[in-house]
Parts: structure tokens; sequence; C-alpha cells
């Protein structure tokens, strides 16, 4: 993580971010901004069974789902000899 100078505080450290990746200004409630993820992920934190691996963003969410359709797939291709190899259960 990467700290603004120790001699930048307050409010004025908000100017140290000015131009760098993932700044937002205070923005919270535009999807896509750092702030909004922040409140996304304290929802997620304050959760009674939090998820063990939380995507954000359609983006991540559609970049999984088709992995996860690519690992199906090949694996219901090469099932027969995956499970020969193993111990009957």
């Amino acid at each position: 993580m990467i700290e603004p100078p120790a001699s930048v505080s307050g409010r004025r450290s908000i100017k140290f971010w000015v131009g760098t990746v993932g700044y937002d200004g205070f923005a919270s409630n535009v999807l896509g901004s750092s702030s909004h993820a922040l409140h996304q992920l304290m929802t997620v934190v304050d959760a009674a069974d939090p998820p063990l691996r939380m995507p954000f963003g359609s983006d991540t969410v559609r970049r999984i789902e088709t992995k996860n359709a690519f690992v199906a797939e090949e694996l219901a291709r090469w099932r027969d000899l995956a499970v020969s190899t193993g111990a009957k259960v």
C-alpha cells in the first residue's frame, strides 16, 4: 500500500493522490469508484457468512463465469479418465 509522505496529513493528503490510479475524489455513490467499492467491501466484511472470494465489477464476474464454464466443460470431457485414477468413494 502506498502511503503519502509523513509530512502530508489530514485533508491536504488528498492532493497527494490526485492524478493517481484509483483516485476518484469523494464520489462514493458512483459505480467504479474506490469509495463505492469500499462501502461494498464493508458489506462483505460485516456479513454473517462472507464469501471466500468477492469479485467486484461486472467485468470481473464475467471473466470468472467464462473461466468456470471452460473448466466445467474441460472436466466433463476428461472426467472418466480423472476419476479412474483415484479410489472409489
